[in-house]
């Protein structure tokens, strides 16, 4: 591999006061070698229209514009049309630093792995920065494995699910048939639970790149509804009973899955704030999938498997949310 072709994907869909800055921060890339595909979602602001002006800014821009079908088929779209060697995902409110791809490359030419495990900022804008992973350095300093990566993914960091803090080689996403899920909110832990069940070979790059913006009004992660705690449950009950989960060693298996209920349980925690009519979904959602509340990564959740089994999940539940639930 001569030169690293990269491509962005940016999912657009209502973003008219941020994509401009989002694109911006991709051109300004002292790295050249990369294409921009925005995929306009069905939005019904301005964003189809500034999509394809700012296509006019730069030839490697390519813009596709699809009736609404959210995050994941936004993505899975512009993954049909993208012909880099590595994959990024970029979301449309958010903006990148200009050495990304620079610091990218040294990192990817040492083996060109599946995957390259980046870090990311939280971006609170007048209020300022919060690098993540800032014990990456010190963690690897002995070297790289697969057992440390995936000690240091699915145990240690406080972000392993979003899916731009994983560069993919185009090759192991087509070799894996690798898509995100439709119809689901909370798409990234399906898709990055499968990365690191699939990926066989793996580099780090140190310097953070990508700045979150935080606390935006409207985005989804600020919103409280069932299909959020119910669409996690059942996605790990898909992936931690799925036929591919059972393909990996014991210990893969061990530490992936108990990252995902450590991400099922503070979702509980949102059951107080629902409706009703919510409330009872999730519960015949954990009766449902009850099988796999038995992987209680720690004490707190033994406590609460053990509860369930005593008084059933209703109670359970409205306690656990009396308490603020587990993290």
């Amino acid at each position: 591999m001569d030169k690293i072709l990269f491509s962005f994907i940016v999912p657009c869909y209502n973003v008219q006061d941020y994509l401009e800055n989002c694109i911006t921060s991709i051109l300004e890339q002292t790295y050249q070698n990369y294409e921009i595909i925005l995929i306009d979602d069905g939005s019904t602001d301005s964003t189809p229209a500034l999509c394809d002006r700012i296509s006019m800014l730069d030839e490697r821009i390519h813009v596709y514009h699809k009736r609404n079908g959210g995050l994941s088929d936004a993505r899975n779209y512009g993954l049909e049309k993208a012909k880099g060697d590595y994959i990024l995902f970029v979301d449309s409110d958010d903006f990148i630093s200009e050495k990304a791809l620079s610091n990218f490359v040294v990192s990817i030419q040492k083996s060109y792995p599946d995957v390259l495990i980046t870090r990311l900022t939280e971006y609170y804008g007048e209020e300022g920065i919060v690098e993540q992973d800032v014990e990456m350095a010190d963690f690897f300093k002995n070297g790289i494995s697969v057992k440390k990566v995936l000690q240091w993914d699915m145990k240690i960091s406080k972000s392993s699910w979003p899916a731009p803090k994983k560069v993919l080689s185009r090759n192991f996403i087509e070799k894996s048939q690798l898509r995100f899920l439709k119809g689901f909110l909370h798409e990234d832990v399906d898709w990055s639970s499968r990365v690191m069940m699939y990926a066989k070979t793996f580099e780090i790059c140190l310097e953070p790149w990508y700045y979150h913006r935080m606390q935006r009004e409207g985005s989804i992660t600020n919103t409280i509804s069932h299909k959020r705690v119910v669409d996690v449950i059942e996605m790990a009950a898909r992936l931690i009973n799925g036929d591919d989960m059972q393909r990996v060693s014991e210990e893969r298996r061990e530490i992936i899955s108990n990252r995902i209920m450590r991400s099922v349980y503070p979702m509980l925690s949102y059951y107080g704030k629902l409706t009703k009519e919510g409330k009872s979904m999730v519960v015949e959602c954990c009766k449902s999938n009850k099988k796999i509340f038995s992987l209680a990564p720690d004490k707190r959740h033994k406590i609460f498997l053990l509860s369930t089994r005593i008084v059933g999940f209703r109670i359970s539940l409205s306690m656990l949310a009396r308490v603020g639930g587990i993290v």
